[in-house]
């Protein structure tokens, strides 16, 4: 099978269905193509220059590269109101001649450019949404109204009913994003099946050997940690929409109560980092590509995401640490059995909650609960292979 993602920006490496998606199937035996503007993951946006350590400039000079068995093509790109619009690639997808051609949004112009495309070129059109209701503000305030609304309204909401009539399946990442894709984004709820984002199984697990526990000691003890503290690691933006700060402040009030054996560590950047690293008990690493993430939880004891969905926090749990999110988030399937929730931004709550998970004990179980849980229900491997399924199914119908 010929299957072509298409996605604005990527970097290898970096971002998780980007780069684990397209390699699994093509681990599968399938001819897997990428096409992507010239540009890198974030480039767009205003807090590109944090990921310096990771992206030297903004833009890939070369137009194709083989990664993991996945073909990379890189194109010109149009900015068009925060979106992009793909150059060259119709020419791109009929040199390919896709049976499948697959995104990761409903809606942009590049999505539309697929649809349009598609009665020429003969493919199944898949899409998928990863907006969740914790991250889509304008749900909070859809009932007034504002040029935000009106820009949404048009730009993606109409626009994603006409694209919607050429989408064969929508694969929204929680019941919410569902939620999101039928109500905020036009797709049909018959086109939409819930389907979760995924772990790399194969890399994020929990340590089952000698030389595991002692990589473990190794690298707790280069951090500054003893066998008994209980660290809480948060990894991600350090911005306030996601707000680790929470989880600093904290640890902060733990550390003065005399719980000293809590600390924080943050791996990531953003606007926050200053106030973090005031917080005591806290450190602060450098952002990290998600492949680098695994030792860092599997040297911690407890996973923190003190406000929005992250797909972090199913790497943490795939390592066997149990983790704590919202008591506002929706997607509860992340949570349940090995984890517990706190009251969203409540730093009194947050340090309550972190001390009913002293125990080490009761850590074990939630996290060996959720490494099971990962493996089966979450695993890539899964996923790519439903995903074939699906690809199959809608090509051999009538």
């Amino acid at each position: 099978m010929k299957i072509v993602f298409v996605t604005p920006y990527y970097t290898e490496g970096m971002g998780y269905i980007g780069n684990r998606l397209p390699a699994k199937l093509a681990e599968l035996g399938h001819e897997v193509h990428l096409i992507s503007s010239t540009g890198k993951v974030y480039f767009t946006q205003s807090f590109f220059k944090n990921y310096k350590n990771v992206h030297e400039k903004k833009h890939v000079v070369e137009p194709y590269k083989l990664v993991e068995g996945v073909h990379i093509h890189r194109v010109p790109h149009l900015e068009f109101m925060s979106t992009l619009y793909l150059r060259g690639l119709w020419t791109m997808l009929k040199r390919i001649q896709p049976d499948v051609v697959h995104t990761w949004e409903i809606s942009s112009p590049y999505v539309l450019q697929i649809a349009v495309a598609k009665p020429f070129l003969n493919y199944k059109m898949f899409s998928a949404n990863h907006y969740v209701l914790s991250v889509f503000a304008l749900h909070r305030t859809w009932h007034k109204f504002s040029m935000a609304k009106l820009k949404w309204v048009l730009l993606k909401k109409y626009t994603g009913k006409f694209i919607s009539m050429f989408t064969d399946q929508c694969f929204p990442a929680t019941n919410d994003a569902r939620f999101v894709a039928v109500k905020y984004m036009g797709m049909p709820l018959r086109k939409c099946k819930v389907t979760p984002l995924g772990v790399d199984t194969d890399l994020f697990k929990p340590i089952t050997d000698e030389k595991g526990r002692i990589l473990r000691n190794e690298l707790r003890k280069t951090m500054g940690y003893s066998e008994n503290d209980i660290v809480c690691i948060y990894t991600g933006r350090f911005a306030a929409d996601k707000n680790p700060l929470v989880l600093a402040k904290a640890v902060d009030k733990l550390q003065k109560a005399g719980n000293t054996r809590y600390k924080g560590l943050f791996i990531g950047v953003g606007e926050q980092e200053s106030e973090i690293k005031d917080c005591e008990g806290c450190q602060i690493i450098p952002f990290e590509k998600y492949v680098n993430l695994w030792k860092y939880y599997q040297a911690s004891d407890i996973g923190v995401w003190p406000t929005q969905e992250s797909t972090s926090m199913i790497d943490a749990a795939a390592c066997g640490i149990p983790i704590v999110i919202s008591n506002q988030l929706y997607a509860r399937e992340r949570v349940s059995g090995n984890g517990i929730d706190y009251e969203f931004e409540n730093v009194d709550d947050m340090s309550a909650k972190l001390l009913t998970l002293e125990d080490a004990s009761y850590r074990q179980r939630l996290g060996q609960h959720g490494s099971e849980k990962m493996k089966t229900q979450f695993s890539w491997d899964r996923i790519a292979e439903e995903r074939i399924a699906d690809y199959t199914y809608h090509i051999n119908k009538k």
